[in-house]
């Protein structure tokens, strides 16, 4: 800026991200504080809003030409929490959220619930398992049992 504090110029750093790292997860995205993502496991939700944005601040963005033509289209009604449970393209997901910086960048990785269900399937029919396992063995003592006590005893049939 000169001395009348016009702008004489601009200087902008630019830094290549890659979205490598997110090739190994389903749903994973970095977003601005809008919720416009910039890097994602899919490239097709690249320049889209992960959540519904204002009308006030989706002409704000439009007009700065900030995404170009993106159309920020909305995948999410709202914006998600870290520890929300979603839905999201039809499934049902844990989301974690960690802030980059002050300025509310984010990471946020989907975890489907589908596992947490199946681990929970498979620890009711192991516990369920045991049980009649348990109740089986009971009941089989038991018989052996009587049937020992109503027999005659062993040296009280040799004599």
């Amino acid at each position: 800026m000169d001395r009348n504090n016009r702008v004489l110029g601009v200087v902008a750093v630019k830094y290549n991200l890659s979205d490598d790292p997110f090739i190994y997860f389903t749903h994973a995205f970095l977003t601005d504080p809008h919720g416009v993502i910039f890097l994602s496991s899919r490239s097709e939700n690249v320049l889209k809003s992960l959540w519904l944005v204002d009308d006030t601040t989706l002409q704000r963005l439009r007009a700065s030409r900030q995404f170009g033509d993106a159309p920020l289209t909305a995948l999410m009604a709202k914006e998600p929490s870290d520890g929300e449970k979603v839905g999201f393209t039809g499934g049902t997901f844990y989301v974690s959220r960690n802030f980059v910086d002050r300025d509310r960048w984010s990471l946020l990785l989907f975890s489907s619930t589908r596992p947490i269900y199946e681990y929970r399937l498979f620890g009711i029919g192991i516990t369920m398992l045991i049980c009649v396992v348990v109740l089986v063995f009971s009941v089989a003592s038991r018989q052996r049992g009587t049937c020992l006590e109503s027999s005659p005893p062993l040296l009280s049939m040799m004599s």
